[in-house]
């Protein structure tokens, strides 16, 4: 009877491990307002399509006024210089 429960106990205990070992990497995320998109932002896909054509990831309305706003992901990386 010990032993099942010691086995039990170190099997959640591996499991809760191994749950808090996963590494997480977010990507900082830049926005910029739509410079195509005309009028009130209702329609999510119409934001989305346009952020799309301008380069972007990602489309939302947002905002008391409803602006198209256009997110991608940041480079947080120093830019490489070129040696010559």
């Amino acid at each position: 009877m010990e032993r099942k429960f010691f086995h039990t106990m170190m099997f959640f205990f591996l499991l809760f491990v191994s749950m808090d070992a996963t590494i997480h990497v977010e990507a900082k995320l830049c926005s910029s307002p739509s410079k195509l998109f005309r009028g009130l932002c209702i329609i999510e896909s119409n934001c989305l399509t346009t952020c799309e054509k301008e380069g972007f990831d990602d489309g939302k309305c947002e905002g008391l006024f409803r602006q198209c706003i256009c997110f991608k992901s940041c480079d947080t990386s120093p830019p490489v210089q070129k040696q010559t």
